[in-house]
């Protein structure tokens, strides 16, 4: 429940304008959310911008986001964006008069977890000293774009054959500590191909991170062909598969391993194991088509359009931008981001490895990786 007037009273939401809000927010206290948005825009998140003139005149005449559970207390966030652009990312401005004194601020951004006191002198950077004087903390600087799309990283691992025949690879240098590492035995020829990539093994990356990385897989290579009566040697050849999975699930980055093991038998029956590696790196380049309607197109993170849709590599980020056609018309949201693509299953990574910046004026825009799933078949495109 959003703007209750039975918690409230009848003027909780009075006046708005250009609204949007999530539940749980604008339904403590009197007057909570009264005159947000009314000549501009506001977009509230879940469980803010309660108790008395939490986000009075909020985005009155300019442009604010507030994030979840943030702008709590006595005009917390009041006037806040009321002529100009403000943003309060999660868990910020908690307390009475916490943020409001940068009403006249061009261009507030409140980081994430802040400006949940009053500056005195003894608890560091804040927003506000007192409802009126602004306090020692930097909210004039935006978020670098692209700070929450996470880097995957899979190195090529060092392996070895052991005396039991045990294949062991180290694995250093994984990220992020999130997610499932899977590895796979199979054909030397079959180092690609989604087909080929079911996991004998799958075990969490915190998991393999604090066990030092160190893995090892159990493969049978069969002697029927060496002669043990004579010197003899044999090559032996498979795939080493490894792949990092995020926390749906969703393969984003793998590596291919070509492995040669080679066996020398001599008179005395002494075995000695070598092993050399092939690297494969896994990654094809692909191109990407413009498939999101509206006014979507994709762009570099200057928001500069990009001609020709250029081959897009797996670990790179694809950016799209939304821009509305009437200044007077803001995107409030993006509800689905769907991929897809010939053969694949489509995906909606809006929840996934993927930031938005800009939701709530005319220009939004999105920074996506795309599943490994995506990069399979260089015949279609995204």
């Amino acid at each position: 429940v959003c703007c209750d007037v039975a918690t409230g009273g009848a003027s909780v939401c009075l006046s708005v304008g250009l609204f949007t809000v999530s539940k749980g927010s604008c339904r403590d206290g009197e007057n909570p959310c009264f005159d947000a948005g009314r000549e501009g825009a506001a977009v509230i998140g879940e469980n803010s911008c309660n108790g008395d003139n939490a986000c009075t005149n909020a985005g009155l005449e300019g442009d604010i986001i507030i994030g979840n559970n943030s702008c709590e207390g006595f005009a917390a966030c009041a006037n806040l964006g009321s002529y100009s652009l403000a943003r309060v990312g999660n868990g910020s401005c908690k307390c009475d008069d916490c943020c409001g004194c940068l009403k006249h601020e061009a261009g507030v951004y409140i980081p994430d977890n802040s400006c949940n006191e009053l500056e005195n002198g003894t608890n560091g950077d804040q927003c506000c000293v007192d409802y009126s004087t602004k306090g020692s903390l930097d909210v004039s600087t935006p978020p670098a774009f692209g700070d929450a799309i996470k880097d995957y990283t899979l190195p090529a691992p060092g392996c070895s054959i052991t005396a039991d025949r045990d294949v062991k690879c180290d694995f250093t240098g994984i990220a992020p500590a999130t997610g499932t590492l899977a590895l796979s035995i199979t054909g030397y020829t079959e180092c690609t191909g989604a087909a080929t990539r079911s996991a004998d093994i799958s075990l969490p990356v915190a998991t393999a991170i604090a066990a030092g990385g160190e893995h090892s897989v159990t493969i049978e290579l069969t002697t029927a062909t060496l002669d043990l009566t004579a010197e003899s040697s044999e090559a032996f050849e498979f795939c080493l598969l490894t792949s990092l999975q995020d926390d749906s699930g969703k393969e984003v980055i793998y590596q291919g391993q070509k492995i040669t093991a080679t066996f020398t038998v001599d008179l005395d029956f002494e075995v000695t194991g070598g092993i050399a590696s092939e690297q494969y790196d896994g990654f094809e380049e692909k191109a990407v088509d413009k498939t999101y309607g509206v006014t979507a197109f994709q762009c570099d993170i200057d928001r500069t359009a990009i001609t020709g849709s250029p081959a897009l590599a797996i670990g790179t980020t694809l950016f799209i931008c939304l821009d509305s056609t009437d200044a007077n018309t803001v995107i409030q949201t993006v509800e689905t981001l769907v991929v897809s693509k010939t053969g694949v299953t489509p995906s909606n990574v809006l929840n996934a490895n993927t930031e938005l910046q800009g939701e709530g004026t005319i220009a939004v825009t999105i920074g996506t990786r795309p599943y490994v799933e995506f990069f399979e078949d260089t015949t279609t495109n995204l």
